[in-house]
């Protein structure tokens, strides 16, 4: 412990005495580190942590596909989950969960104010195994109608509404105008598979629905299961199989191609958040790499100073394997100085991280900062110690002390073996940057090219908000109709307002729901498979900006009292109809037309509107005037002179004279919701970028002090070189070709590396190709240009040495 406390000491002095180079070499590594600490909190959060439920690994998420209908991990008839629940033995218990979140409103502090809840099965919690924090859950009774309205409070909206007091269980919430008893509060920190809800309600189904088809034929539940004790996944997936199969021999209606899946439920919770935040590991310990390299190179050339020191130091009775130790403490001391203010830097960047990530990416409310952020650091340190700290130190011995003596006294340069070392370090570094600079660039390019992508529509100075009518105050359909009828004509007569428009469904988002259909004259083995759809106000497409291609648009006339009606899109028009115009064609929303079929007429056919994401095109849809097909929750569109939120005002205060109790809820515009189609992207791309850009500075630094002190090292060489006549260009040039020679051998390297690794990028691209030659050969002309430009300096220098006084030196 003597020892190694007085080599720590020996080792801090030395570094003081050299401040530039510590603080050279401690931003490069703290950087490195940094990066990495704050990664990994995001990384762990996501991939590692344990779900918080009892034994997670017995979860599974089950889902239908029908390759028919293109459905692959789609969701489940509620139907079809209560034959599995039944019928599979592979299984100790299944509970279910509507896909989607439903608004409430209720009164806060006398204000309206919106809450989001999530149906669920009144099983729901016991089989994923969280108890309430206070109060209970549902019970299995609560699954059906018939029941008293109940509700379970997310901790966060408990602390909300009741700050914290355990009294609340057992009180009435009000929620959309109908008493609900609170029943439990669940535990901080709980999020909930599937939806993260601020409420959780029972999804209350009327047993007499069971018997009905649109119970088989609507797909809108998420279900999980908890395998038995001794079922693997596999051998639970082959059971739901073959009751999918009977199912689909009991039920042709409804079943046909219906088959099951399942996924662990830890899996299908990360979803496609794996590919992207790996990528992101792999590049900040490249980023790490570069940096041990560049650390590596500098203690190579300080080394190179110390060779009196160390030569004196065998001398006097040192062995290699001390003299090896005493380096790797003072890589050790190093790094750990840099690992430390890593850490603070990485826990720093943790929370901006956050904020900048995309919104779907999953379980970020679990993160905490913890020991394993710590541990995780120490590692790294260590690693890092390790990376840069063993060639150095084994190359500070290698010599015999008597050729060091010598080496020191003539104060020539170092020898072949240890500039070849150098020269491995840089071309290293090279190959290490050049794929991170790639993938930056091919995510450059994609994001360029979503921003390039026509959406469809004009989202520039439209608002965007949510209404919702609560059934009690509006239970019939003339109430309905009637107040949005009276907010859109009101919302047209505002001064700065162009157009007002309601729809049920907004760009990208995953509120939707499709149907097969029939038209008039079609053969029974004709027909369209999961047609989109969307009920809009008159005026949706004008607000929107979406262009009318042929007949009309929906009219205040369009209502109930009126025939029906729809509108088609052009991808609709272009598959079922090609060749002939849809105006006028009637059809009904059945694959095979009876008796009760419900006819509509096609009036008109607009331009398709990018509706799932910049990057897919639009499906066939319908779109129906909801004064004909309504629903109590609508979006609405505002299309203004100037800026769209200065209408946000008049707006409110509409709607307060319509109805006061009625919140306006999710405000945004049209242009974020179209900036956040590319959240995902653009955060690759911010990280990408900055990894890449760190790296390349690092790559850049270490050629420009490799061929600076190689530089300096051959000053009496130079010195003979021109006074024997060599010019100043030849002089650069020899400069400049030494320098870069490994910095071309690392580019070719790096090439390789970015061809076996560019294809994981694939699936998060978007019009680029992943081997693309523009994005390839700008990085290489890029990388290039940058190790010219830190040769270039040194090379400048060397053409100005003084062949006399570098003589006279010696």
């Amino acid at each position: 412990m003597d020892l190694l406390l007085n080599d720590l000491r020996l080792a801090a002095r030395g570094y003081l005495r050299r401040p530039g180079f510590t603080a050279v070499a401690v931003l490069a590594l703290s950087l490195g580190i940094g990066a990495n600490v704050a990664i990994f909190s995001v990384f762990h959060a996501v991939l590692l942590r344990p779900l918080p439920f009892e034994e997670p690994d017995r979860l599974v998420a089950i889902w239908e596909k029908n390759p028919e209908r293109g459905w692959h991990q789609a969701q489940v008839a509620a139907a079809n989950y209560l034959d599995w629940r039944e019928q599979a033995s592979g299984f100790s218990d299944m509970a279910a969960c509507n896909d989607w979140l439903v608004e409430r409103s209720l009164m806060i502090d006398g204000e309206p104010a919106i809450v989001r809840g999530n149906q669920v099965t009144g099983n729901f919690f016991e089989v994923l195994g969280v108890s309430p924090l206070h109060g209970s859950g549902f019970a299995d009774r609560h699954t059906w109608s018939g029941e008293p309205a109940v509700t379970v409070l997310a901790f966060g909206l408990w602390q909300r509404i009741f700050g914290g007091d355990p009294g609340a269980v057992g009180k009435v919430l009000e929620l959309g105008g109908v008493a609900h008893e609170i029943l439990g509060i669940m535990p901080e920190g709980f999020e909930a598979p599937f939806q993260s809800p601020e409420l959780w309600l029972p999804t209350a189904w009327d047993p007499e629905s069971r018997q009905q088809v649109w119970f088989r034929r609507a797909h809108g539940l998420r279900a999980v299961g908890r395998l038995s004790a001794g079922v693997d996944l596999a051998q639970a997936e082959a059971e739901l199989v073959g009751i999918a199969a009977r199912l689909e021999a009991t039920y042709p209606e409804t079943n046909v191609e219906m088959g099951v899946g399942l996924t662990s439920l830890q899996e299908w919770i990360v979803g496609d958040s794996r590919r992207p935040l790996q990528i992101l590991m792999v590049a900040v310990g490249l980023v790490l790499l570069v940096a041990c390299a560049n650390v590596a190179n500098m203690l190579l050339a300080r080394a190179a100073g110390r060779r009196s020191e160390m030569a004196i130091r065998q001398a006097l009775g040192g062995s290699r394997s001390r003299l090896a130790l005493q380096g790797l403490i003072e890589s050790l001391l190093l790094a750990s100085v840099g690992g430390a203010l890593g850490l603070v830097a990485g826990i720093a960047a943790i929370r901006p991280l956050l904020a900048m990530s995309p919104e779907d990416l999953p379980r970020l409310e679990q993160f905490t900062i913890d020991g394993t952020l710590v541990l995780f650091t120490v590692g790294l340190t260590i690693l890092a110690t390790i990376a840069f700290g063993v060639l150095p130190a084994l190359r500070a011995t290698a010599a015999t002390p008597a050729s060091r003596l010598a080496v020191a006294r003539r104060g020539v340069s170092p020898g072949r073996s240890s500039q070849t070392a150098v020269k491995w370090l840089v071309a290293t570094e090279m190959a290490l940057t050049l794929p991170l600079v790639v993938g930056a660039g091919l995510i450059v390019r994609t994001v360029w090219h979503l921003t390039q992508v026509e959406p469809g529509f004009a989202p520039d100075r439209v608002l965007v908000a949510s209404v919702g009518l609560p059934a009690t105050r509006y239970s019939e359909d003339a109430e309905v109709t009637g107040f949005y009828r009276r907010l859109i004509e009101d919302l047209r007569a505002q001064p700065g307002i162009e157009h007002a428009a309601m729809s049920s469904r907004l760009p990208f988002g995953n509120q939707r729901w499709s149907s097969d259909f029939t038209a008039e004259g079609w053969s029974a083995d004709r027909y369209g498979v999961g047609v989109r759809h969307d009920e809009v106000t008159p005026g949706l497409f004008q607000t929107m900006g979406v262009p009318l291609l042929r007949g009309r648009d929906f009219e205040l006339s369009d209502d109930l009292e009126s025939p029906l009606v729809v509108i088609v899109n052009q991808a609709l028009a272009d598959r079922y109809f090609p060749g002939t115009d849809p105006i006028g064609r009637r059809i009904a929303f059945d694959r095979v037309a009876g008796a009760d079929s419900v006819w509509r007429t096609i009036v008109g056919v607009v331009g398709n509107v990018r509706r799932e994401s910049l990057a897919v095109e639009e499906k066939p849809s319908f779109y129906a005037p909801v004064l004909q097909d309504w629903t109590r929750q609508l979006h609405l569109l505002v299309r203004t002179e100037g800026d769209p939120m200065a209408a946000l005002a008049p707006v409110r205060e509409r709607l307060r004279i319509l109805d006061p109790t009625l919140p306006l809820f999710d405000v945004t515009t049209l242009e974020k919701v179209v900036a956040s189609a590319a959240a995902r992207e653009r955060f690759l791309l911010a990280l990408l970028s900055a990894f890449a850009g760190v790296a390349l500075v690092l790559a850049a630094v270490g050629v420009f002090g490799v061929v600076s002190y190689s530089t300096t090292r051959r000053t009496r060489e130079i010195g003979i070189r021109m006074a024997l006549g060599a010019h100043r260009g030849s002089v650069a040039r020899l400069i400049l070709r030494q320098g870069l020679a490994p910095v071309i051998a690392g580019i070719a390297a790096g090439l390789l590396i970015a061809v076996l690794t560019v294809r994981s990028l694939a699936s998060m691209l978007f019009g680029v190709a992943p081997f693309d030659p523009l994005t390839f050969v700008a990085v290489v002309v890029l990388l290039l240009s940058a190790a010219v430009l830190a040769c270039a300096l040194p090379a400048r220098r060397a053409t100005r040495v003084d062949a006399v006084a570098a003589l006279r030196s010696e």
